[in-house]
């Protein structure tokens, strides 16, 4: 099932699994903001993606934990996958219904590690309200510069195809956050081997 990120009449039932979820993690006290597939599709990229993922940058035992047995207790399947020492992110929290595709909820604080300084935290912070759901989005800077951090081919592709339906793209506003995100140089790289020039 391919989750449809616009907003008819009747809400997809995926997309209505994640803006509860965020209104679980808002009671909590817990910002969370819509990142990968869904929010391409946010910013004229829709591609085909069977799970909607939302960030977060919180410790898991105090959070991802008793949201995963609320949830349950709802009647949503909903398990925690913890990361280990060496894992860059801080788990992943799954959750779907028997007519949803899965939420997944990614961590960007893992507490086994002594430094986070992956880019997660500011993307939510700096994260944009859409104006049909009651969901947060990254914005597009932070999306290239999450997209670059996590590295390999397919997000290449997506961040070029992000840059094609974009015309008013700021490319000084993407370049200052991949700096912030150490990924200015791949940023900078890929526009080089795909001839894109700053659209203003």
């Amino acid at each position: 099932m391919a989750t449809d990120m616009s907003t008819p009449a009747r809400i997809d039932p995926t997309v209505a699994l994640a803006v509860h979820v965020a209104a679980r993690l808002q009671a909590m006290g817990v910002d969370c903001a819509l990142i990968g597939g869904g929010a391409l599709a946010v910013y004229g990229y829709p591609r085909a993606t069977v799970d909607l993922d939302l960030a977060v940058a919180v410790d898991p035992l105090t959070t991802l934990r008793p949201l995963a047995n609320a949830l349950r207790a709802e009647g949503y399947d909903a398990a925690y996958e913890a990361p280990d020492e060496h894992d860059v992110l801080g788990g992943v929290l799954s959750v779907s219904g028997p007519d949803t595709d899965p939420v997944q909820v990614v961590n960007f604080v893992n507490m086994l590690r002594a430094r986070n300084d992956n880019p997660g935290a500011t993307a939510i912070r700096t994260a944009l309200p859409m104006a049909d759901l009651a969901l947060r989005v990254v914005d597009l800077p932070h999306l290239i510069a999450l997209k670059l951090w996590a590295g390999g081919p397919k997000s290449e592709r997506d961040v070029l195809a992000l840059i094609d339906a974009n015309d008013d793209l700021d490319v000084a506003d993407v370049e200052a956050a991949c700096d912030a995100a150490h990924v200015g140089g791949a940023w900078r790289a890929l526009l080089a081997a795909n001839s894109r020039g700053p659209h203003r």
